[in-house]
């Protein structure tokens, strides 16, 4: 008699996280007790299988800051490509990526940028969720006299390993027409588009990305030219949009595809600048 509210006590802690993920399967996926959610005419899945792949990724990071004359001095990455590996399976991928010495080639005269990232993301019968973070070290300015008057053409651009850059990336939509469309079968090799169709899709996007220094992003020599604060050491910049359009896949002899997306959005954007003495100011 004792016994017994224990242990209904003791039962819901390990039966809900079962019951949530199910709950959350079947409302990204669908109910798969109603068959596999799919025209079989259509699509054919190979989720049940784990799919490993190699990656090349290209992803450059920049900095613009607008001077007082009406140029801009900007600072870019030295971005090589990248190396690295994704793995799928069912609905969930994960994809990492990093600078390979011997294999990224980078222009010696512009410095060497290290850049690693890794991102992971799910993608549904319905739902289609992607993020990556991609982490860069060492910028150089485009234009180099900017950042130092008695530079000449032929020798190395001016670097700064100090300059650091966090980017992260994600997005979300939703398709309508998950019984004749997959979205997988264009990101990766789990699912196949036997014969071609498309889907109507809305979502969202966030982009934030932060680039730092150990000293003064402005020239010393040049203040006068910038109505930034003197001792800006960082900047960071959030954008957010509402995005829709439509997505297609052409099956091409049963071996290949060709996919096009076109989803245009609408957002807002605002960016923040940090001062030697962490004080911040908002830009807009």
């Amino acid at each position: 008699m004792c016994r017994t509210p224990w242990l209904l006590l003791l039962l819901p802690p390990t039966a809900a996280p079962a019951q949530f993920g199910d709950f959350m399967y079947r409302l990204l996926n669908g109910d798969s007790t109603r068959g596999p959610g799919y025209d079989t005419a259509y699509v054919t899945s190979y989720r049940d299988d784990l799919c490993i792949s190699l990656v090349t990724a290209y992803q450059g990071s920049s900095i613009d800051i607008d001077r007082t004359d009406g140029a801009t001095l900007t600072y870019s990455t030295n971005t090589p490509m990248q190396y690295g590996a994704s793995i799928d399976y069912k609905w969930l991928g994960v994809e990492a990526t990093f600078t390979v010495p011997g294999l990224s080639q980078l222009d010696p005269d512009l410095g060497a940028t290290e850049a690693r990232g890794l991102g992971f993301g799910f993608t549904g019968r319905r739902w289609w969720f992607r993020n990556f973070i991609l982490a860069s070290e060492g910028f150089y300015p485009e234009e180099p006299r900017q950042v130092d008057p008695d530079w000449q053409e032929g020798r190395p651009y001016p670097f700064r390993p100090d300059l650091e850059n966090l980017t992260y990336m994600a997005g979300i939509h939703r398709g309508f027409n998950g019984r004749k469309f997959s979205y997988t079968a264009a990101r990766t090799q789990t699912e196949r588009q036997k014969r071609s169709a498309g889907s109507w899709t809305a979502g969202a996007t966030f982009w934030f990305s932060r680039t730092r220094g150990s000293s003064g992003l402005l020239p010393v020599f040049d203040l006068a030219n910038y109505s930034t604060a003197a001792n800006v050491r960082s900047v960071r910049r959030w954008l957010f949009c509402l995005t829709g359009g439509y997505a297609h896949t052409f099956a091409l002899w049963h071996h290949g595809f060709v996919h096009l997306m076109v989803v245009p959005g609408l957002g807002a954007q605002q960016q923040a600048l940090q001062l030697a003495d962490r004080e911040e100011r908002s830009t807009g």
